[in-house]
């Protein structure tokens, strides 16, 4: 996540505190809690926080056991979760699976009527499989397109600035070479050019 992506994130779920009252959160994608607190610390600083001040409880989901993941499951069977949330949050996770339409059903289902979704999936960025990389790039009305039982709130495309530039050159370009994504070549070089840029929408839902 990019620091600049955080920020915008909690200035949302703020605007969202002051019109609603939400009682439970899913995180969805989590990673562990040495990533948000030590790794990407300003995840928690921005985001988690600003929840935990407002004494809301936070279920982070991910599909390793690992500290700070409250509920393992694996993105591929969402569709096997009964309860749903005031607040379903799924950041940079859509680009990593196999079937992005299947995951965003499975994820819109998980939101209470009238609840709100934030989902965030890179817009322009490198190559990064983790396990896989989809390539799934989209503005921001093309992804809200995507939910069909929800309306768009707000959005963004949130530019960013680079850190270890260097290390993630080398990383994407090499993972390029390796799964033969050659013809993705050129929208990498321009990608590092640009600097990372992130797709953000929030949105309600309806039914």
């Amino acid at each position: 996540m990019l620091k600049e992506e955080a920020k915008f994130i909690g200035n949302e779920i703020k605007i969202i505190l002051k019109e609603k009252k939400i009682k439970s959160v899913l995180d969805i994608g989590s990673s562990t809690l040495e990533f948000r607190t030590i790794t990407q610390p300003f995840i928690q600083q921005e985001i988690f926080d600003l929840l935990e001040r407002n004494r809301i409880n936070v279920i982070h989901l991910d599909q390793k056991k690992a500290k700070g993941v409250d509920l393992v499951c694996d993105i591929d069977k969402l569709n096997n979760l009964e309860e749903k949330y005031d607040l379903v949050l799924c950041f940079n996770l859509l680009e990593h699976v196999k079937n992005p339409k299947e995951t965003i059903k499975n994820i819109e289902r998980l939101v209470e009527k009238k609840g709100t979704l934030i989902i965030t999936v890179p817009y322009c960025y490198p190559y990064h499989p983790d396990p896989i990389d989809n390539l799934f790039r989209p503005r921001p009305q093309e992804l809200a397109s995507l939910f069909t039982h929800c309306q768009l709130i707000n959005s963004q495309v949130q530019k960013g600035s680079w850190k270890r530039k260097n290390r993630l050159l080398v990383f994407s370009f090499s993972r390029l070479a390796i799964d033969f994504k050659w013809n993705f070549f050129f929208n990498n070089l321009m990608t590092f050019l640009k600097g990372p840029q992130v797709t953000i929408i929030n949105l309600n839902k309806k039914d």
